[in-house]
């Protein structure tokens, strides 16, 4: 999966390809989630609300009027990274299912 960003460096969409594109990177534009009290969870992040590629890393920029194109694209983002979590979740419920019922079988 590639992280698309135009000339300017803001972020337009991901894509999935062979070959990297130009003006992509493999970095996910997201940030650390933070709770109530602002305290960042390891390993837990969510999409940036307006990113910008600065060349090294994704950096959120102040927010502006987002063309709606930008805001699906966004929105499509945060639901391919969910997705994905559920996905990982899934896996790692399924195996531990199968180590209780293998310990269960013995």
């Amino acid at each position: 999966m590639y992280y698309r960003f135009d000339e300017s460096g803001n972020y337009v969409g991901f894509l999935y390809a062979d070959k990297q594109p130009e003006n992509s990177t493999t970095n996910a534009p997201v940030k650390p989630y933070r709770d109530e009290s602002g305290n960042s969870i390891e390993g837990i992040t969510v999409g940036m609300t307006n990113p910008k590629w600065n060349g090294n890393m994704w950096i959120e920029q102040a927010q502006s009027a987002v063309p709606q194109g930008q805001q699906l694209a966004q929105l499509a983002l945060q639901q391919a990274q969910f997705q994905a979590s559920q996905q990982k979740l899934n896996s790692q419920l399924a195996l531990q299912l199968a180590q209780i019922t293998v310990k269960e079988g013995k």
